[in-house]
């Protein structure tokens, strides 16, 4: 503005140390007002946060075949889930009652067991 001579205005846009290399252009605009419009043109890279991936174990099903673990395992599955077996002979069904915390109770059981591959 020709007539405000003895004006100062400084125009500027706060951009942390870290981003500064992501600003690219950066214009001021005249608005007939006191204040100046700010336009900042930058190439924005988020960062990838890399989430902990869930290590799964692999458990060997080879062993599980064997008469001998497999009725093992097969205690301790009842013993842990307390599991009421109900035969039904004429539909050839099996009913299994558990109780909660399923999940945990079974990775408990093959820890005890031990079949994990090694």
């Amino acid at each position: 503005m020709p007539e405000d001579l003895g004006r100062y205005l400084i125009n500027f846009i706060l951009v942390r140390n870290r981003f500064k290399n992501q600003v690219k252009s950066c214009k001021t605009y005249d608005i007939n007002s006191d204040c100046n419009i700010l336009m900042m043109k930058c190439d924005l890279k988020f960062k990838k946060i890399k989430k902990p991936s869930k290590k799964c174990h692999k458990w060997n099903l080879e062993k599980l075949k064997t008469p001998k673990l497999a009725e093992k395992y097969q205690n301790k599955y009842d013993e842990k889930f307390n599991c009421q077996r109900h035969l039904n002979l004429e539909n050839n069904e099996i009913s299994i009652k558990r109780d909660k915390g399923f999940q945990d109770k079974i990775l408990r059981s093959k820890k005890e067991i031990k079949s994990r591959i090694e």
